[in-house]
């Protein structure tokens, strides 16, 4: 089942990429990093209401802000994905992906928060990585740190790749334990690198996945 979000309301180090170039939708240039002032935003939940859409249990329960321009962007959100709880895109209007992340449920057990950060890299680096550019043309893995997610702490492993259907691709996977129990997540993030040309990893947080996942808090 697809459900495609239209409601909105307004809420208030450096590492080099290789050059992309910029891309214009339709007559006009779009620049889909973030600009200073307001964000407006769509509330997300992976909830009651979502389980009884998607029709089976969907742990960890979150909610969520998923930064919304209808003018220039589409947002489609996926309840039935190859695994995990939820994949959402952000799209032209046409359908080519700009964006997109992909949660995904782990468990992490309960200890020191290092000693689990530790353990969500591997799970980063050996699993999420090699899944992540199966098929994929040119992988390259550029960094795997850690990352303050909004108020979670959390590991990122950041790489690029070539997708042979949409062209060069950047490749975020955040591992993010749950502070309380051993119900934590993976957020998988592709972004389009034609429509979202960037500098560097810094600028990763400022990109539409980067903007949603930032605003992610557990609510149970």
């Amino acid at each position: 089942m697809i459900i495609r979000l239209v409601s909105a309301f307004v809420i208030a180090t450096s590492l080099a990429f290789p050059a992309a170039a910029q891309t214009e939708t339709g007559s006009v240039q779009f620049n889909f990093l973030k600009v200073e002032g307001l964000t407006v935003g769509t509330s997300f939940a992976l909830d009651d209401e979502y389980e009884q859409q998607a029709g089976r249990p969907v742990p960890p329960r979150l909610k969520m802000i998923l930064p919304t321009n209808k003018e220039h962007y589409q947002i489609i959100v996926d309840n039935q994905p190859s695994g995990g709880a939820v994949k959402i895109f952000f799209t032209t209007h046409d359908r080519v992906l700009i964006d997109s992340l992909h949660i995904i449920d782990a468990k992490i057990p309960m200890g020191p928060i290092k000693e689990r950060l530790t353990r969500f890299a591997g799970l980063l680096k050996d699993q999420g990585y090699p899944m992540a550019v199966q098929n994929m043309e040119n992988p390259k893995l550029i960094a795997l740190r850690d990352y303050q997610m909004g108020r979670y702490a959390a590991v990122e492993l950041i790489a690029t790749y070539t997708d042979p259907n949409t062209g060069p691709m950047y490749l975020r996977i955040l591992g993010v334990p749950h502070p309380e129990k051993a119900e934590s997540i993976f957020i998988m993030i592709n972004i389009n690198a034609s429509l979202v040309p960037l500098n560097d990893v810094a600028e990763l947080p400022n990109t539409l996945s980067g903007r949603a996942v930032d605003t992610i808090r557990f609510t149970e």
